[in-house]
């Protein structure tokens, strides 16, 4: 296919979310073999069938709005080759202006396109005032040593205006793809593909090629988890087997250092391994169902919720002479007590909760120790 195109200006993050809405609802679309690929050749691009520009805006969409014409400029590039592509679109939840002269833009064959565009520049040029860099630009795309390859684009390009904005076609979507699980998992199903798309799974330097085969095992995967009331823990990382080196990466950690203040080093190395397999499961499988920091938050504080109370009941009963053995007893009251629900999930095991709270005490700003506190008074 062909290369980057050339005006490339950086997306707002919302103009960015809008895009893999578009991506997502164009992945259910493919047939075997097919991939959907995003910002290396356009925005959204569907092999050898269509390329679309995605641009999510307020303003109306004008003779003389830039989106028109830098989206024709770039495919005109001798970089862009049209041949790969069926149909060359510009989807934009812009609605055409009052007096657009775009209006029956679809509908129109090549000659009569470039005819337009002839029209615009001509009454543009009739203005007493005027843009350099609207006039350039307007210049560049009628540059009469690329007719032939103008007039080949312009009987490929498609605009779809007055497109659903972003929360119209989050919904939209969610109706038209959300069927297969239970109406409540459906915002975490979708949520969950919008995970995958942006998943390291899927992504190829700054760009993103999603295929057939792989977004089908995704959705039976995601399917067979949301379908039901309750979704299963993934299970990856559960027995990961940390090597001897791994551990001893880890032995300066402050979470290690506070087990050892209570001497209890023969549980050092479990605890390592149950915040490596942590830190595997929330980068490489939760990951892929679009989490937010804010359910991390506040399964973190229902953990310490359950913590505290824990915490001072047993430094109430432990005396100088108790306090170590004490200790190490309620290491094991914490860690081997049943975890909380993890949002959605029916099976959280204890070994992520058990990594998060030897993640929150390696935070020198949250106060997870293990070594209770002796009564000065006693």
């Amino acid at each position: 296919m062909s290369s980057k195109l050339k005006h490339d200006a950086s997306s707002s993050i919302d103009g960015t979310i809008y895009q893999f809405y578009i991506a997502i609802d164009k992945c259910f679309e493919l047939l075997d073999g097919e991939k959907v690929i995003i910002e290396k050749y356009g925005d959204v691009t569907v092999s050898d069938k269509y390329q679309i520009e995605v641009k999510h805006y307020q303003e109306d969409l004008t003779d003389l709005h830039e989106n028109i014409w830098k989206t024709i400029d770039n495919w005109r590039q001798n970089a862009f080759d049209i041949s790969h592509y069926k149909n060359l679109i510009l989807l934009t939840t812009q609605r055409f202006g009052v007096s657009s002269s775009f209006k029956e833009w679809n509908s129109r064959n090549k000659h009569e396109k470039k005819q337009i565009l002839d029209g615009i520049i001509l009454k543009y040029n009739q203005q007493s005032k005027k843009s350099e860099s609207t006039k350039k630009l307007l210049n560049s795309v009628l540059n009469g040593n690329k007719t032939v390859k103008l007039l080949d684009l312009l009987e490929k390009f498609i605009i779809l205006d007055s497109s659903a904005e972003d929360s119209t076609c989050y919904e939209q979507i969610k109706q038209k793809h959300g069927k297969s699980v239970l109406s409540s998992n459906a915002d975490d199903y979708i949520n969950s593909l919008m995970g995958y798309l942006l998943s390291p799974t899927v992504r190829i330097g700054e760009s993103w090629e999603i295929t057939y085969q792989g977004f089908t095992s995704k959705v039976g995967s995601l399917v067979n988890q949301f379908r039901s009331g309750t979704i299963v823990f993934p299970k990856k990382y559960a027995n990961l087997n940390v090597s001897d080196g791994e551990i001893n990466q880890h032995n300066e950690h402050l979470f290690v250092k506070k087990i050892e203040d209570i001497y209890y080093h023969e549980v050092k190395s479990k605890a390592i391994s149950e915040y490596v397999r942590t830190n595997h499961t929330i980068s490489q499988e939760l990951g892929k169902y679009a989490i937010g920091r804010d359910h991390y938050n506040g399964y973190e504080q229902e953990i310490i919720d359950t913590y505290n109370p824990a915490y001072r009941k047993a430094s109430r009963n432990t005396d100088k002479a108790n306090c170590i053995k004490d200790s190490k007893n309620f290491y094991d009251s914490i860690t081997g007590s049943e975890s909380p629900q993890f949002i959605h999930f029916n099976d959280t095991p204890k070994y992520f909760r058990n990594g998060l709270l030897h993640g929150m005490a390696n935070d020198e700003g949250k106060n997870i120790v293990w070594k209770l506190k002796v009564d000065e008074n006693e």
